[in-house]
């Protein structure tokens, strides 16, 4: 179940980034920080079983 939970809410990250760079962006910091999110989340996502940001 908590495998469960952890993957239901990195997909919600991932999914509020992609709604943000739907939208018009201009490369701020904050562009960038979101950018350096979305890697985060994706590589937890496509190595489950692992802990941590890689």
């Amino acid at each position: 179940m908590v495998e469960l939970f952890t993957l239901d809410w990195r997909l919600s990250e991932i999914a509020e980034y992609a709604r943000w760079f739907a939208a018009p962006h201009t490369g701020t910091d904050d562009d960038h920080t979101a950018l350096e999110g979305l890697y985060v989340e994706s590589r937890q996502v496509t190595a489950p079983g692992r802990s941590g940001p890689r």
